[in-house]
């Protein structure tokens, strides 16, 4: 067998990988970019908010406080953040600071995320959520909610960055790129466990 005829039977299985990793990309990108606005005219039980991106608390405080749902779990807030910072901030009716906002405290993955929800799902009887996190961040959210919850209606609320939505931040690109090899990750590990 020649060199020629060895480095292309070699190489062949390697483009293959990059052009598919690159074709799914793509598509992850369209689909981060590409997000359809809320139903307003649907109410929803609750509402899970994943902390770690730029408005998607106080998108979810609004969503509460306009009473698209009854309850709302912000999940992965830091051991410091209390319920009266964050109303420092936000114009919350009292009814609503008293009865219909958890803070969690103890996810600091998309996992471990999913794993606070469930906890405080269990005290609860909903079925139609909404979750809000960045855009970027949402496929990879909905691939774990929705395996950790068939039975759940799930819908996704994206939040989108200004930087990643102009596309202008130098961040941009490796912020997707590794949000990407998260998903694909992600994916793997749900199909093979």
């Amino acid at each position: 067998m020649n060199l020629k005829r060895t480095i292309l039977i070699t190489a062949a299985p390697l483009l293959v990988l990059i052009a598919g990793f690159g074709f799914g990309f793509l598509q992850f990108v369209s689909a981060v970019k590409n997000t359809e606005p809320l139903d307003s005219s649907v109410k929803y039980d609750a509402i899970i908010a994943l902390t770690g991106g730029s408005d998607r608390i106080s998108i979810a405080l609004d969503l509460l406080k306009n009473g698209v749902a009854d309850n709302l779990l912000i999940s992965g807030v830091s051991q410091n953040l209390t319920l009266e910072r964050i109303y420092n901030k936000t114009d919350i009716p009292q009814e609503l600071k008293d009865c219909c906002i958890t803070l969690g405290h103890d996810a600091t993955t998309t996992i471990e995320n999913a794993l606070e929800a469930e906890d405080w799902l269990k005290k609860f009887e909903h079925k139609n959520i909404l979750l809000v996190t960045s855009n970027y961040h949402m496929p990879r959210s909905l691939l774990i909610f929705r395996s950790k919850f068939p039975e759940l209606n799930i819908t996704p609320y994206p939040v989108t960055p200004l930087t990643v939505h102009s596309g202008q931040d130098t961040n941009t690109l490796p912020l997707l790129v590794s949000e990407y090899v998260k998903y694909l990750a992600t994916g793997l590990r749900i199909t093979f466990k």
